[in-house]
This record gives C-alpha cells, structure tokens and sequence, in this order.
C-alpha cells in the first residue's frame, strides 16, 4: 500500500498501534494512526477499507465508512456476531455494497464488500 491510515477514537489504542509500528519498523511516513472520527479525521478516499469492530458499531459507522471510500473500493469488516450479520449486509446493500464473501468462524463473521455504487453525500 502506498500509504496506510488509522483512525480510532480510543486514545490507548492509537498509542498501541503506533508503538506496533515502531515495534515492526515500520515508517510513520507512509503509515499514520490519528485519534478521532472519520469524518473529522480524514480528507480524501481510500480503495481498501478495514473495520474490525462489533457489529453494533459498525452499523453507526457504515455511512462514514462509505463516505471516505473510493467508488469500486473494498471494505473488510470483521468483528461482527453472527446473529448480526444479516443487519450489516442489508445496511451495506443500502449504501450501494456488493457483498463480495462472508466467512464464519465459530460465533464470528468477517464481510467484504466492494462499494459499486457510491451513494451521494
């Protein structure tokens, strides 16, 4: 990847992250993690997108998400309680989501999904 954003609204969790990257020697020029939102956060689109967060966020989030990915970009969720996963999928569709696979393992779904249609703002 050219360039690689974090972006988590824990402060504990950033410091992790970057101190994983200093772990990893991985340079912060091309690799930045930020405490905040995506919408305060982030000023441009991403055509991969990751969330590994519970299902109930990312509910919230999915219209943030959406608005910070590029048309054709994949978004990789995971994190997501089986019994919720038909939630996520049917807000994902309302965006403009393709469901692209979904794994289970155990009581956990990980979904990814191409944007095909990007919704307006």
């Amino acid at each position: 990847a050219a360039t690689v954003r974090g972006i988590d609204n824990d402060s504990v969790a950033v410091t992790v992250a970057r101190d994983n990257l200093a772990l990893n020697q991985i340079s912060r020029q091309n690799c930045h993690v930020d405490c905040g939102n995506l919408i305060d956060t982030v000023d441009r689109t991403f055509r991969v997108v990751t969330a590994n967060i519970l299902s109930e966020v990312i509910l919230v989030l999915l219209d943030d998400i959406q608005r910070v990915m590029a048309e054709d970009g994949i978004l990789i969720c995971s994190g997501i309680i089986e019994a919720n996963a038909e939630a996520v999928i049917t807000k994902m569709k309302s965006l403009g989501f393709e469901v692209l696979e979904c794994r289970e393992k155990e009581t956990w779904t990980a979904i990814v999904a191409r944007l095909s249609q990007k919704q307006p703002k």
